[in-house]
């Protein structure tokens, strides 16, 4: 199940658990604390709403914690949707902000920092970032946070450091999962600022030196202890993730987290379509084939309420993630594909529409009377892409005005 089914989740006993142990006597286990309202609210926290009653405990408190640093650098960046309120009675509101994406990056690292005992390092969680090819977080710590030997093997610093922005303020370390298996990467401060860590989908170390004789893909050398050593094939693997191989390696697997962040970024395309639907509504009395516009607009409304309905159940998948099966996170994304398509598709109608609507337009169409023209290449932002098509919308309604001479 989950991200990653060979990682085992680790529970801590966190302070929440501490809490609810003591206040009820109860010999609850570590990590897995049922709060009720009120206790939440004893803590300073507004009661969790049910929608978000599978997120995992220390992360919201961590969350919590981290609320004015995290949500403040959010919002400076624009990344928390339709929030205005950062006050501490809308911490769930501004939850609501986060995208879904990001909510799925954060309990993966969860996940694998408690298991690779990084988590009671972290004590402020400053940034979350989802990118293709890597997703994660910056945190705060007291001090330099301690790796486990053998558990890390350090990696060559001037490389690493340019394949990451800023990076050379961090020294950087792999988690020793095996070449080839998905890997935690963290780069620890130099100096006094934020941590980074961050899941890759293909680690490219396939052991640690041990600054003795080792055996290396078939040849004797000494690697010295604690030092990353690399697989050449997977470190091809790992840079055909990040875009760094060149056009003959493409990315190994479309990852949960790059499926997130496709749903994301397609998350105000419905917004996009129903603003165009509203256009042609409004020109209703000067269509020629009124019949036919009327089908367009309400399979543009079809097609955008079923691409929203499908998001809260996303939203549900990316908490739960560690404890569903992914076929069923399959199944639902596989309807919000077929969805997104037929929204393209409803969306290319209305361009033939309005083509059909004005015999021998000089309006450019730039090829949205296809629906694969709508679909933006990976890691572009979907609205932006969807909005180029507005210009072909009210150019060809403004030359079938000025034919039927309406202003």
């Amino acid at each position: 199940m989950g991200f990653f089914e060979d990682q085992k989740k680790v529970g801590g006993g966190s302070l929440v658990d501490v809490a609810y142990n003591k206040l009820t006597g109860g010999n609850q286990a570590p990590g897995k604390a049922t709060l009720t309202g009120s206790m939440e609210a004893s803590l300073g926290r507004p009661p969790t709403p049910a929608k978000y009653a599978s997120l995992d405990h220390d992360l919201v408190e961590k969350l919590w914690l981290s609320r004015q640093v995290l949500f403040g650098t959010l919002a400076r960046q624009g990344r928390l949707s339709g929030v205005a309120d950062l006050g501490d009675e809308k911490f769930w509101d501004t939850m609501d902000g986060l995208g879904t994406q990001e909510l799925h990056t954060l309990v993966q690292v969860v996940r694998g920092a408690k298991g690779l005992g990084l988590w009671d390092a972290v004590q402020t969680i400053s940034d979350v970032y989802t990118h293709p090819g890597s997703f994660g977080i910056k945190f705060l710590a007291a001090g330099k946070p301690a790796l486990a030997e053998g558990r890390w093997g350090r990696d060559i610093q001037s490389f690493v450091a340019k394949e990451h922005p800023g990076g050379e303020q961090y020294e950087w370390f792999r988690s020793n999962t095996g070449a080839g298996a998905p890997g935690m990467h963290v780069g620890l401060s130099k100096a006094d600022g934020d941590h980074d860590l961050h899941w890759d989908p293909t680690n490219p170390m396939m052991g640690v030196g041990s600054g003795t004789l080792q055996i290396v893909e078939g040849i004797p050398t000494v690697i010295p202890k604690g030092q990353a050593i690399y697989s050449p094939a997977a470190l091809i693997l790992h840079l055909g993730d990040i875009g760094k191989a060149g056009k003959g390696v493409q990315k190994v697997m479309a990852t949960k987290s790059d499926k997130f962040l496709s749903a994301h970024q397609f998350r105000e395309v419905p917004g996009v379509a129903l603003k165009y639907a509203g256009l042609e509504e409004a020109k209703l009395d000067v269509a020629a084939d009124r019949g036919r516009a009327a089908r367009v607009i309400a399979d543009i409304r079809t097609a955008a309420a079923a691409v929203d309905t499908i998001y809260p159940r996303l939203r549900v998948l990316a908490m739960e993630d560690d404890t569903t099966p992914d076929s069923q996170f399959h199944d639902v994304y596989g309807e919000f594909e077929r969805s997104r398509s037929r929204l393209w598709e409803a969306l290319a109608a209305l361009i033939r529409h309005l083509r059909d609507e004005v015999p021998g337009h000089t309006t450019d169409l730039g090829g949205y009377e296809i629906a694969k023209t709508w679909e933006p290449e990976h890691g572009h932002d979907q609205k932006a892409w969807a909005d180029y098509a507005e210009k072909r919308v009210v150019g060809l309604q403004a030359e079938r005005d000025a034919r039927r001479g309406k202003g």
